[in-house]
């Protein structure tokens, strides 16, 4: 005589392999996941390598700049204002009325020139130099923005720092910004050029 198996059998079998889908399920779910965050991460690492590039091209492009004007002593640094006209700014212990005794932020102080986070922009010593087209220099090489994947072209400024005491040699600081793909990779760098004649 046959014997078959119980639906009790069968019924767990069926239960398993639910968990077994169900488990599966989980598990791919959970790698899709991972991809997903690791193709965020390596987007926004690319962004920031980006940003990085261009602030070096406008930082270079800004030290080729003062060379290239800085022809003899005293000439070049007429060019400069306390309102960074055209990029070209009095840093600010080189400002008019700079008061030492006061802090950045606060009423009659005057912000570094390149400031854009401690200060709000509302602020009065704060000339905002990268949001206003008149205060800061942009990258030469407009093909930038369509080759390299940027989004808006690098911006610099120079501040003239003064003159080195022993020697007269005069001081510049270039400081560069740049976005990446998106806005939301910010980069900027500086660099000190020593001129001397």
């Amino acid at each position: 005589m046959m014997q078959y198996p119980s639906t009790k059998e069968r019924g767990v079998v069926l239960a398993f392999c639910l968990v077994l889908l169900l488990v599966t399920t989980l598990l791919g779910v959970a790698a899709m996941s991972t991809t997903a965050l690791e193709e965020s991460m390596t987007q926004n690492e690319r962004d920031q390598h980006t940003a990085f590039q261009a602030a070096e091209a406008a930082l270079r492009e800004g030290e080729r700049y003062v060379k290239s004007q800085a022809t003899s002593p005293t000439i070049f640094p007429g060019s400069f204002s306390k309102t960074c006209a055209n990029g070209l700014c009095f840093s600010r212990e080189n400002t008019p009325n700079y008061d030492k005794t006061k802090s950045p932020c606060e009423t009659g102080g005057i912000s570094d020139r390149w400031d854009m986070w401690s200060c709000p922009t509302s602020h009065s010593g704060n000339l905002a130099v990268w949001t206003n087209a008149k205060r800061h220099r942009s990258h030469a090489n407009t093909s930038l923005t369509n080759s390299k994947g940027i989004t808006t072209l690098p911006k610099y400024i120079i501040e003239f720092m003064g003159y080195q005491d022993i020697t007269r040699d005069e001081l510049y600081r270039i400081t560069s910004f740049a976005t990446g793909g998106t806005d939301d990779a910010k980069v900027m760098l500086q660099s000190t050029y020593h001129l001397s004649f």
